[in-house]
């Protein structure tokens, strides 16, 4: 003890607490002085959990901590740690039997009702990484916790995710996340962006690169009311459709989309959305400028679209409504110009085209339950020299009795 400071050279403490929780070792090197606690060297051992780091408290004086979470304010600089997941189960039961090691490092600064975490590295897996800063609020009243998170970098891979465990940690049959074979195609995937919210609604937007292309997102959810509502924007750069689903039929495209909705299921959904497709690869083509607009309420879906690349000239206008046991399907086509031989549907010349308008009309998208009608009008297809014309088709289907 020296000029109001108090120190000592070594602390080493252990203790268990009635739960079950084991401090097996806390040693640092304390001091007190102006208005400061420090905890220098700090060593935390609890079960296969290591935190290293300097930890320090200051407040204006000792009765700060009997409101330590708005008026105590830390500065801690933890160095790469160890955290075992299933360690924190005192704290956050449902993480009981969460066997997952995370290693850490990051600093933590101001009270706990308003912390920052700068710089945080979390690793985990094979190939995950993670390098972001935080800001959380209200941490000691969940249902008002507010977090922003922006991240500088979050790699990892679908071979890493898919070994994920899920909930709960502790069942002697430990289920882990079911990646779709198609979506295991993203391979390796980098993601840089911003996560912010509340308990009841969040905004993400970032950018994300995987082996297939890349994809940037602003997605908005509020889910304080009694329906969910949700906006948001993705826009895709070259993204692989042909890895994604497996098929040299689709390549790669670009697009935008806007959508906004409310409610998830079929009964309360309704939707708005707004395609810009730049470019898709069809068939070994690339198909330019496409517009879709599509609006779906009460199980009814109207939308139109429209084509206006050299060699697809074209609009279509349709409604589906599912609201009786087979859905109803009504749809007209306006086709200016239609070049079949790019898509490789015809291969008879390079200078085909086909043109016409399309109306359809029919109950149950199932050929074996279709009933309604196919009318055409106006169709021509030219090859070569040759031109064919049909005024008017009409295809019809009953089946009564």
């Amino acid at each position: 003890i020296k000029n109001d400071v108090i120190a000592s050279m070594n602390l080493d403490l252990s203790c268990a607490e009635k739960s079950g929780f084991t401090l097996s070792k806390f040693n640092c090197a304390p001091r007190c002085e102006n208005q400061r606690i420090l905890l220098n060297e700090s060593t935390i051992l609890s079960n296969q959990t290591e935190i290293i780091g300097d930890l320090a408290f200051e407040f204006s004086s000792f009765e700060d901590f009997n409101d330590f979470n708005n008026l105590v304010r830390m500065d801690h600089v933890i160095e790469k740690s160890n955290i075992l997941l299933s360690d924190l189960s005192f704290f956050s039961p449902e993480l009981k039997g969460w066997d997952r090691l995370v290693k850490m490092k990051t600093r933590a600064i101001g009270v706990l009702n308003h912390l920052q975490l700068q710089k945080t590295e979390l690793i985990t897996g094979r190939e995950t990484n993670i390098l972001a800063d935080m800001l959380l609020q209200n941490l000691d009243t969940p249902d008002s916790t507010t977090y922003r998170i922006y991240f500088n970098r979050l790699n990892t891979s679908m071979d890493d995710l898919s070994r994920i465990e899920l909930p709960p940690y502790d069942s002697i049959f430990q289920s882990k996340l079911d990646i779709p074979q198609s979506i295991s195609e993203l391979g390796k995937i980098c993601w840089v962006g911003e996560f912010k919210g509340d308990y009841e609604s969040f905004q993400l937007f970032g950018e994300l690169k995987t082996e297939i292309g890349e994809i940037s997102t602003d997605v908005q959810l509020d889910a304080s009311g009694e329906l969910e509502n949700y906006r948001g924007n993705i826009s895709a750069i070259d993204a692989d459709l042909g890895k994604l689903y497996g098929t040299d039929a689709l390549g790669k495209v670009s697009c935008d989309l806007n959508l906004i909705g409310s409610g998830f299921s079929l009964e309360k959904l309704a939707m708005e959305i707004d395609l810009d497709i730049t470019s898709i690869d069809l068939n070994h083509y690339a198909l330019h400028d496409i517009e879709a607009i599509g609006k779906y309420q009460h199980r009814n879906f109207d939308g139109e679209m429209k084509i206006a690349d050299d060699n697809a000239d074209l609009t279509f206008d349709g409604l589906i409504n599912f609201q009786e046991s087979l859905p109803v399907l009504d749809f007209s086509a306006s086709i200016n110009t239609l070049n079949p031989y790019v898509f490789g549907v015809m291969s008879d010349s390079a200078l085909s085209s086909f043109s016409g308008d399309i109306k359809m009309r029919s109950v149950g998208l199932d050929y074996r339950v279709f009933t309604g009608f196919i009318e055409m009008q106006n169709l021509q297809y030219c090859s070569h020299n040759r031109e064919y014309n049909i005024e008017e088709l009409k295809l019809v289907s009953n089946r009564d009795g």
